[in-house]
């Protein structure tokens, strides 16, 4: 009887999840990858043995950081602690400047992203996409100290050089060097460039140019921004005051013609028995009793 019974309840079981088997498919896969994202932000919490390579030295706005293998961007704030094979993006209108350890400074413009591979043997920045410049000094300790900038039409080296790197969108790559030397290689060719020469891509030719190359500070353009959006902003509110004056010039002109056309159609009435045809008063007579004439009288 018991057997009987067990073997009902697995049959049971086997229909029922036959007949549910899309649902518990779809709950299972939700409940993993729940799972997943837990840990993946649990993880990105904690640095663990995580190499320390810089800092977030100036924000504006919205910059984020994904550790290596996290699928999830998290905020970072002012004096945010930057790891090895850490990823870097600023959205939209926002600016950011890293400063690693050896005293390299990276400003990120809006919309750039780049990947931090940089220990003490080896210095590479991933470059993706937006634009970035990199103030590099020579360090003190000597030994190979250069820095390389990875993308994905080619290289760019230096060790004491200040370089402006840009590739926004479907545009060619764009590589300036505003102070010292650099050297780029792209397809295959290899380039020097020197102080304010830059190089222009476009598929398998470049152009160089020989151009004053100036750096702008993040924490100016983001003052410029700030000034752009408040210029906007009181410019707004000109606009709105000037309406605002413009519709109450026109309402106190209509009352004015309002009270003009009233006042016309009442005029002043004058008694035409009183006047003749010139306008001026007809004097009025009485009977003297006495004489028996007519004397006129002052006004009414």
């Amino acid at each position: 009887m018991k057997q009987v019974f067990f073997k009902f309840k697995i049959k049971s079981f086997f229909s029922w999840l036959k007949e549910w088997k899309v649902a518990v498919i779809l709950i299972l896969n939700s409940l993993v990858f729940f799972l997943i994202l837990y840990n993946d932000i649990h993880k990105s919490t904690e640095f663990g043995n995580r190499e320390i390579i810089g800092d977030i030295n100036f924000k504006y706005n919205n910059v984020k950081r994904k550790f290596e293998h996290n699928v999830v961007w998290s905020e970072m704030d002012l004096n945010s602690i930057i790891s090895f094979r850490d990823s870097v993006l600023t959205e939209n209108n926002s600016n950011a400047i890293i400063k690693l350890k050896d005293g390299t400074e990276i400003h990120l413009e809006p919309e750039s992203m780049i990947i931090l591979d940089i220990s003490d043997n080896n210095k590479k920045i991933g470059f993706n996409n937006g634009s970035i410049n990199v103030i590099k000094k020579p360090t003190s300790e000597g030994g190979n100290d250069s820095i390389t900038v990875e993308t994905e039409s080619g290289n760019i080296q230096f060790d004491n050089a200040d370089v402006v790197i840009s590739k926004v969108g479907d545009q060619n790559l764009n590589v300036g060097v505003a102070r010292g030397d650099a050297k780029a290689s792209v397809g295959g060719k290899k380039f020097n460039l020197k102080e304010n020469e830059s190089l222009e891509f476009k598929g398998e030719f470049s152009t160089k140019t020989n151009k004053k190359i100036t750096i702008i500070n993040p924490v100016q353009l983001a003052r410029q921004q700030e000034e752009a959006i408040q210029k906007k902003f009181f410019n707004k509110m000109d606009a709105i005051a000037q309406k605002e004056l413009e519709l109450e010039s026109s309402n106190q002109t209509q009352d004015a013609q309002s009270t003009s056309s009233s006042n016309s159609s009442s005029p002043n009435k004058i008694t035409s028995n009183n006047n003749n045809q010139n306008g001026q008063l007809k004097p009025k007579k009485k009977v003297d009793l006495k004489t028996g004439r007519y004397d006129a009288l002052d006004g009414f």
